[in-house]
């Protein structure tokens, strides 16, 4: 795990991202652990992530939260901080994509979903 003092100058410029983004302090601080995880996985720092890294560490960390704790909310409280997390990255210029506000492919499962729901209740 990461010490407090690890990537201090760009953890400051994170954090200080994150407030002028509108980020409550609260998600803030849970963004940046998100985001050491995933670098500590990719085994870079995090100024050097890439949205295919996040995805990837994304995807690792979610596979071991179900296996720890199998249905609990973990998973979902990643991908939130991540997503927080993604536009925070894009402000400074380490993403060079902004995020998007869905991914696709869960798009295309709402939009099969609301397909199929009988025109008279649509």
């Amino acid at each position: 795990m990461l010490r407090r003092g690890h990537h201090r100058p760009f953890r400051q410029r994170f954090r200080a991202t994150a407030t002028s983004l509108g980020f409550a302090p609260r998600a803030a601080r849970l963004q940046w652990p998100a985001v050491t995880k995933v670098a500590a996985l990719a085994g870079a720092a995090p100024d050097q992530l890439t949205g295919a890294l996040i995805d990837d560490g994304q995807a690792a960390l979610t596979v071991a939260i179900g296996r720890h704790r199998p249905g609990g909310p973990g998973a979902a409280h990643l991908a939130g901080a991540l997503s927080g997390a993604r536009t925070v990255l894009f402000h400074p210029g380490v993403l060079d994509t902004l995020p998007g506000r869905h991914p696709p492919d869960r798009q295309a499962a709402r939009d099969a979903a609301r397909a199929s729901v009988p025109s008279r209740l649509a």
